[in-house]
């Protein structure tokens, strides 16, 4: 039988029976349009099987290909899709009916004569090219080209054109860009506020060294004691060795143990300023430091009997703990500043150029999305790290498909221009941000239900609950548990409008 493309959808469609509300199939043809929502069913499948489908015209392969991939969008596989739609090729040949070369995106401008571009911007001649010589020049356009030189473009070839006004098609080229653009192609942005806190006059993010600051982070005066350092006389030997072209290692029963400093020779501030050297921390200044380690030197001498040749000979092991314990007392200034920051020091929101600007240029994401999910709000072309499977993915899908989102972000951990809040030892990364249609901000955070009772996870709780409450209700945090029995998309709507 031969039957138009539009006719070919159609018939199609007929053939389905709709059977689940939530699978739409969307069919787009070189020479119409139809929608509907369809299961695959039986009588479909052995309708195509049958069929003998020559579609006159030269649209049918077109329709074809499109056909194959919304049959396996409707969960055929890609084989089955491809095996049941019979084409009568032969007959196609035969008859001379071959696929058209793409249209191009702006038809080319054709021109009686070449035209004399020299007083021409160069970026708006480097968007053109010139084919052919004398009459019947054609001026082929750049559609990759910015808004403004095509605008330009079209100003220059009108008066050359005649009757053939190239502006019109340019216009539309443009508005059609725009319209498949993403917001930061399109030249917007926005903002997610932070946390701010005033220091000598003026607001600055609040960092994981401020919280240092609020607690009085200092080694000066700290308790010099090293609890999880136990020295070890007995010798601890390794042997390795080349046999048979291999390196093995192995442990030594021998008590033998080369000697290759004197470590009598060492004082109390010979050792120190070992320490000082090795284990130096650039948030202590090293006066303080170096007092500390003399302290810590002195404590394991006189308090806990350890001998200071000893304490030489284990040298790399007394620095390992002192870098130990400084990094534990300084978790407990950040907790403790923390607590502060909670509590009886209230922050303000960092807008303005303290705030985190979402544009054109400030999102480089190191694992780009590749999967088959046609994102509609993503802020950006393609966010970064998403699968096309598994609960962040439905997270997603649910962010970018509600109705009160205007466009959203999936987060990048630790990018040059990321969103981040302060925890007592790190920054939080949450996993998306989006701006919503009544102005709002959401910043999400998605967790699994192993990690909900973790001192970071709460701790990040924490910090998300005070930005929201600070923020007046501008911004709504979600710290979103995985293992909740209602579905995602249920419990985003109820925190998006107040009823989490």
């Amino acid at each position: 039988m031969a039957i138009d493309a539009e006719s070919l959808a159609l018939l199609i469609i007929a053939s389905a029976t709709p059977k689940r509300s939530g699978l739409a199939m969307r069919m787009v043809l070189d020479t119409g349009e139809a929608a509907t929502s369809c299961e695959p069913d039986a009588r479909l499948i052995d309708a195509i099987a049958k069929a003998h489908a020559h579609v006159t015209g030269v649209g049918f392969h077109a329709a074809a290909n499109k056909l194959r991939d919304t049959l396996v969008a409707m969960d055929f596989d890609e084989r089955t899709a491809r095996d049941e739609i019979i084409a009568q090729q032969q007959a196609d040949a035969a008859a001379a009916v071959l696929p058209l070369p793409e249209r191009p995106a702006i038809p080319p401008v054709v021109l009686q004569v070449r035209p004399d571009l020299s007083a021409v911007p160069l970026e708006v001649r480097d968007a053109i090219t010139l084919i052919g010589e004398g009459d019947g020049v054609s001026v082929v356009i750049d559609p990759n080209a910015s808004d403004t030189v095509l605008e330009q473009l079209g100003e220059v070839l009108a008066p050359l054109a005649g009757d053939e006004d190239p502006r019109p098609a340019i216009a539309a080229h443009v508005e059609r860009r725009q319209a498949a653009a993403t917001p930061s192609q399109r030249g917007m942005s926005f903002t997610v506020p932070g946390l701010a806190l005033e220091q000598y006059g003026e607001l600055d993010l609040v960092e994981p060294t401020t919280l240092l600051d609020l607690a009085g982070w200092t080694l000066d005066g700290v308790d010099p004691d090293l609890p999880e350092f136990l020295l070890s006389e007995t010798p601890d030997t390794v042997v390795v060795d080349v046999d048979e072209g291999q390196v093995r290692i192995s442990r030594s029963a021998s008590q033998m143990t080369l000697q290759l400093e004197d470590e009598t020779a060492w004082t109390p501030a010979d050792l120190s300023r070992w320490l000082d050297r090795q284990v130096h921390q650039p948030d202590v200044s090293q006066p303080v430091f170096l007092e500390y380690c003399r302290r810590v030197v002195t404590h394991l001498v006189d308090a806990r009997g350890m001998s200071l040749a000893s304490l030489v000979r284990a040298k790399d092991m007394l620095k390992r703990a002192i870098a130990l314990r400084v990094k534990q007392l300084r978790a407990e200034a950040g907790q403790a500043g923390m607590q502060l920051l909670l509590g009886d020091i209230r922050p303000t929101l960092a807008l303005g150029e303290n705030g985190f600007t979402f544009a054109e240029g400030r999102y480089l994401p190191p694992k780009p999305y590749t999967g088959r999910y046609a994102w509609q709000k993503h802020f950006y072309p393609r966010p970064d790290d998403i699968k096309d499977s598994g609960e962040e993915y439905q997270c997603a899908v649910a962010i970018d498909s509600h109705p009160l989102v205007r466009h959203w972000v999936r987060n990048i951990v630790r990018g040059a221009h990321s969103y981040w809040l302060p925890t007592s030892t790190d920054r939080f990364y949450p996993d998306f941000v989006a701006e919503l249609t009544d102005g709002r901000t959401l910043v999400l955070e998605y967790k699994g239900a192993h990690l909900v009772n973790d001192p970071d996870t709460l701790e990040k709780a924490n910090i998300g609950a005070r930005l929201a409450e600070v923020s007046g209700g501008q911004v709504v945090f979600w710290m979103a548990e995985r293992s909740k029995a209602t579905d995602f998309t249920t419990r985003l709507d109820a925190a998006l409008r107040g009823n989490a």
